[in-house]
């Protein structure tokens, strides 16, 4: 019993040493002065929307990055206090998932005015189009399904306070034009804020072929820090901030069924899980 009790001890040290490791590397943004030039990469445009919205989890929020800021926050209450969001903003989520993210902005602040973007299937269609009726948001969340192509011509009249992309641009080609489309229908004071996972920049040819593997099965981008910093500037934003931790801390490489769609996607093996070990969770907040 004592040994019961000594392991229980150790078990609750390491999940508050983690969860205070993962706050500080959270909050630990730093600002980009210097300036960034684009590392050659190949980026690729992928609309597989099977593996957008892929079983991860147990749950609606479908990200790989699944972090708390302490054992009962929401998993995306660190993105609402990074991207600096307050009661009555307007708010584009670009790449809205199953309006998890959303629903959750409402619980803490009631008054925000949502708009959500998904280029999605009619399945997920009529599921996030039920869940915002289910819930009575047909006031607070509209919907427009609709390609990021095309968010100057949905939204020509609309300004937003902030716009958020939480592990969705990874799934877009134009990144660049993306940002500057979005820089448009900020409000002078508005802010983008993305989540995304980022590649290290290696040499190492091992790490490289297998970044390209995983890019393809995941069909989804794993961009470089740097080429992040480039796109946000070329696009126009100003002050960016950033802050990262290892993708490896998610709290999905603790859940048994995220690893059913690692077996399903063929990921599950020795070089893939060494090759993750270099990926990160990266966040980003630039002022318009």
């Amino acid at each position: 019993m004592n040994n019961f009790f000594k392991l229980l001890f150790l078990l609750i040290i390491v999940i508050i040493s983690k969860n205070i490791f993962i706050l500080f590397k959270f909050n630990d943004q730093k600002n980009i002065n210097s300036n960034i030039e684009y590392i050659k990469q190949n980026i690729n445009n992928y609309d597989n929307i099977m593996k957008q919205h892929g079983i991860i989890n147990n749950d609606d929020v479908l990200e790989h990055g699944i972090f708390r800021l302490h054992p009962f926050s929401h998993p995306n209450d660190f993105d609402i206090n990074l991207a600096e969001i307050r009661n009555n903003m307007t708010i584009l989520d670009c790449g809205c998932g199953l309006v998890e993210t959303d629903i959750r902005l409402l619980e803490k602040y009631p008054d925000l005015n949502i708009h959500v973007v998904t280029n999605t299937n009619k399945k997920y269609k009529i599921i996030i189009n039920n869940k915002i009726k289910k819930l009575q948001y047909e006031k607070k969340i509209k919907p427009h399904f609709i390609d990021y192509k095309d968010l100057l011509i949905r939204f020509d009249e609309i300004k937003f306070d902030r716009i958020l992309f939480i592990e969705s641009l990874s799934y877009s080609k134009n990144i660049q034009k993306i940002l500057s489309d979005c820089h448009k229908i900020l409000n002078n004071n508005g802010k983008v804020y993305i989540r995304i996972i980022t590649a290290p920049n290696t040499k190492n040819s091992y790490i490289n072929k297998n970044i390209i593997d995983m890019e393809r099965k995941m069909q989804s981008n794993l961009v470089y820090h740097d080429n992040m910093l480039y796109f946000l500037r070329k696009a126009g934003f100003k002050n960016i901030k950033f802050s990262s931790i290892p993708l490896i801390l998610s709290e999905n490489y603790c859940n048994p069924l995220f690893y059913i769609p690692l077996l399903r996607y063929k990921l599950l093996n020795f070089g893939n899980m060494f090759t993750t070990l270099s990926l990160s969770e990266t966040m980003y907040i630039a002022d318009k």
